[in-house]
């Protein structure tokens, strides 16, 4: 009887620690995809200045944005990961 609690017991700890791990994972895709949604602003900026906005170019930014995205996507994807307990 004493395994099978025991068990139990280490799958709630598993479980809370994979829901902190979900959280965690949520805000820094969200705060990714806040970035590159920044970065894309900052590219349509030198687009429409014709220059350069925070010493880099547009096309800086543009794969600035894409690339922070994809991380915001994967971020996000992992956290429903973890908070499946996949």
């Amino acid at each position: 009887m004493e395994t099978i609690l025991t068990r139990g017991m280490g799958n709630l700890q598993s479980s809370t620690s994979q829901i902190q791990a979900a959280k965690i994972f949520v805000f820094i895709g969200r705060a990714s995809i806040f970035v590159s949604f920044l970065s894309l602003i900052g590219a349509w900026i030198t687009q429409v200045s014709g220059g350069y906005f925070l010493g880099m170019s547009q096309q800086h930014l543009f794969f600035d944005s894409i690339a922070l995205s994809l991380l915001g996507i994967g971020f996000l994807a992992d956290s429903f990961l973890h908070a499946k307990g996949l």
